[in-house]
């Protein structure tokens, strides 16, 4: 994996965490409220509330997960075009396909990774959930 190659991931992956950071604060919270209701009615501790929302995790994570990964290639891409390193690298001669082949490396691990996640996280942590 050259320098290049490298310098492209990293661009990818800054803004691909931070959004699915963001997404799963933000559906964790939504979610937060109406759990925390719930075991305010059976007078449980607030650990419960913290295990619960832990079980939603992978659930949420497979969709934040797809979009996040498109909105990093977005920034990334839109940041190197409006910076003109697009153009320096293919002056430098690096082509259009060795531009793109670490994102779809990028892609192909995010996939395998989402794949883990649909079929055997998610299923055991829905019904962690609904057990606890």
């Amino acid at each position: 994996m050259s320098i290049l190659d490298r310098y492209l991931l990293r661009q990818a992956l800054r803004p691909m965490g931070a959004t699915v950071l963001i997404a799963l604060l933000a559906l964790l919270a939504e979610r937060a409220l109406s759990v925390v209701e719930l075991v305010i009615g059976w007078r449980g501790s607030l650990l419960i509330v913290f295990e619960m929302l832990s079980y939603l995790i992978p659930h949420y994570m497979g969709l934040a997960l797809p979009a996040a990964f498109f909105i990093g290639i977005l920034f990334a891409y839109s940041r190197l075009s409006r910076d003109s390193e697009l153009d320096a690298m293919s002056a430098g001669g690096y082509g259009l396909v060795q531009m793109v082949l670490p994102m779809v490396w990028l892609a192909i691990v995010i996939m395998a990774l989402h794949v883990a996640l649909v079929s055997h996280l998610q299923p055991y942590s829905r019904y962690a959930y609904r057990a606890a």
